[in-house]
């Protein structure tokens, strides 16, 4: 199962660090699978073209599956499409054949090479640096570290393991500090009235996050 081939060590060589979803089900009985997507944009770092004609060679991208970066094996993706809820995807790959198989992979998670990626905008960050950043008000309240970016309608929330949701907009959010490791919000009543107040004069520690990064979210409009 998968193509038997060491992951490429050298940075010269490709590397697969780019989240696209995880595998949460088998689909069908010839091994095609469901992949919640973490990006709204993920499906198309894994979408082959489309085939030419029916004696044409079937399209194919590769994608790495498994536990982490580190740990898993490249497969060969022949058809990835979009499914109701819009963040599920039906995948297809040449490797897998019926639905025992695809059920092995169930939890793991599928990535892609970094430059697939599309480049961000101004005020666009990749989710996984938003991850583990601490979140502050600016009256000193300490909201916790961001632990989710929900994808939602009308805005991304920023979700802390304090349990706050914080809108991804201007009028919420003054400032994301990546170097320094944290995200400023205004004081709003009501965003964290159970929250205590961090000790005056004390920094707040920069979180270290995941060199690791993946998809894309917009804060705020642009300005």
């Amino acid at each position: 199962m998968g193509i038997e081939a060491d992951k490429p060590e050298s940075p010269s060589e490709i590397r697969y660090d780019t989240l696209v979803g995880t595998v949460i089900g088998a689909h069908g009985v010839q091994g095609a699978f469901k992949v919640r997507m973490a990006t709204p944009t993920g499906l198309s770092l894994i979408q082959p073209e489309k085939r030419q004609s029916e004696q044409a060679p079937r399209p194919f991208v590769l994608t790495w599956i498994g536990e982490s970066p580190d740990s898993g094996k490249i497969y060969r993706v022949i058809s990835a499409k979009r499914q109701e809820p819009s963040e599920i995807a039906i995948v297809k790959v040449a490797e897998i054949n019926n639905r025992d198989v695809a059920r092995t992979i169930f939890g793991q998670k599928l990535y892609a090479p970094e430059d697939r990626r599309a480049p961000l905008e101004a005020d666009e960050y990749f989710v996984s640096d938003l991850i583990g950043l601490a979140v502050v008000s600016e009256a000193g309240v300490a909201l916790g570290t961001v632990t989710n970016v929900l994808a939602e309608p009308a805005s991304d929330i920023y979700e802390t393991d304090l349990g706050v949701l914080i809108p991804a907009v201007k009028e919420f959010v003054v400032k994301v500090d990546l170097v320094g490791g944290q995200i400023l919000v205004r004081d709003i009543e009501g965003l964290a009235p159970d929250v205590p107040e961090a000790d005056a004069g004390e920094p707040i520690e920069a979180v270290e996050k995941p060199p690791v990064r993946f998809g894309r979210r917009r804060f705020g409009a642009k300005r």
